[in-house]
């Protein structure tokens, strides 16, 4: 049964959609989804409208109304859904939630949820139950799956001078050849973000590592961090 959150999330994402804004992000996502055209300060804005009159309604059934989002055809209830998760990310940060996060990466994933899941919900995940990073890494790289390898890749990024720096060096090794443009590009966002922490240890893997060849797509990879469309 649909709760009232969604129900009035639903009417009030469809009184601000623009057709215009619709077409340039389906056609930003390669047309893999359906967009409703409402971006994301626009979203912002929907969602602390409404949350303070829904708010125990969603806390108190959050995995359910996130799995619910997750279904709809439209990508901006997918972005709503990883928003709803981050402000109340308490909620699952237990140990016993990792099958929980398991689930998430698999759900419509591509870059644009992939992105976030990793750097802002696995990756504080990991922060708080460390023991577990070794372990969900190596599962994610073993699975010859881009977008759990390019999270393995991509869940440290803001961990500043935390970032482990040997487990993703080792990662990057496994995949510095791979042939997908998502896991050459994570790689390259990955080693700009350790670098400005580490830079004498990123030059030196890179020199080591014969990465230097990957410096126009690094660029390019910097450059289009520096303005989301969703």
């Amino acid at each position: 049964m649909k709760n009232k959150f969604i129900k009035d999330l639903e009417k009030h994402l469809l009184l601000v959609k623009n057709e215009k804004d619709a077409r340039e992000m389906r056609g930003y996502m390669k047309n893999k989804f359906d967009f409703i055209g409402v971006k994301v300060h626009v979203r912002a804005q929907l969602l602390k409208y409404l949350y303070p009159d829904h708010s125990e309604e969603i806390e108190e059934n959050l995995i359910e109304i996130v799995y619910e989002l997750f279904e709809k055809k439209e990508r901006e209830y997918q972005y709503i859904a990883l928003e709803l998760l981050k402000k109340n990310i308490d909620q699952i940060y237990k140990i016993e939630h990792i099958l929980l996060l398991k689930k998430l990466s698999e759900l419509k994933p591509q870059w644009d949820t992939i992105d976030i899941f990793a750097k802002d919900i696995l990756g504080k995940y990991l922060l708080k139950f460390p023991e577990m990073t070794e372990t969900i890494v190596n599962l994610m790289n073993n699975s010859n799956y881009i977008w759990k390898i390019r999270t393995s890749l991509l869940f440290q990024i803001h961990y500043k001078e935390k970032t482990n720096g040997e487990l993703l060096f080792k990662t990057i090794k496994k995949f510095k050849n791979h042939p997908d443009h998502f896991i050459q590009n994570a790689i390259c966002w990955s080693l700009h973000e350790y670098s400005k922490y580490e830079p004498k240890l990123v030059n030196e893997f890179v020199k080591k590592n014969n990465i230097s060849q990957m410096k126009k797509l690094c660029i390019s990879c910097v450059e289009s961090k520096k303005e989301e469309f969703h």
